[in-house]
């Protein structure tokens, strides 16, 4: 909750002295709202992360369940058989691999969102 502080505080301070005098509650919520998305992206990349590496740790062996909604709201489910083996061309080497790349992208856009503000 720190950082929507942060980021609030940020807007108020910016638009209150702008030429105008007021602020713009609409714009200011629309920017908070994509940033917690974004926000909640990266965790959820995180927590991937963080349970796949878990089997590399263990040497175990299981099944990773991806659950989604596609464009016509039908939820979808994907199962990934995870098997310890994070080599480069193996599932697990290239989803991790994946999701290291995706973590990195909403990071910098992350980044890219508070520095426009």
């Amino acid at each position: 909750m720190g950082l929507l502080r942060q980021l609030a505080h940020r807007l108020l301070s910016e638009e209150r002295d702008s030429e105008f005098g007021y602020f713009d509650y609409v714009a200011a919520q629309k920017r908070v709202e994509q940033m917690s998305m974004v926000n909640e992206d990266i965790q959820s990349l995180e927590d991937m992360i963080t349970d796949m590496q878990m089997y590399r740790r263990g040497n175990r062996e299981g099944v990773l369940t991806l659950q989604w909604f596609d464009c016509n709201g039908e939820e979808k489910e994907l199962e990934l058989w995870l098997d310890g083996d994070f080599s480069e061309n193996t599932t697990c080497g290239e989803l991790i691999q994946f999701l290291m790349h995706e973590r990195t992208r909403q990071r910098i856009l992350l980044r890219r969102l508070l520095k426009s503000g």
